[in-house]
């Protein structure tokens, strides 16, 4: 599942917030959070990136 279809999938789901983990961890998923966050945003679902720097 690449960064569009997580985002379609978040808008079929319609949760009240989405909070990605998965991404990065292996090559497979790969991606760029932000842009992620600016599809899920964009369908007005709030959405939060988690701060590997905080962990």
């Amino acid at each position: 599942m690449d960064r569009r279809e997580a985002a379609d999938l978040a808008e079929t789901l319609d949760p009240d917030l989405v909070l990605p983990i998965h991404y990065d961890t292996i090559p497979l998923l790969e991606t760029d959070p932000d842009a992620f966050v600016v599809d899920v945003a964009n369908r007005g679902i709030p959405v939060v990136l988690d701060d590997p720097d905080q962990v």
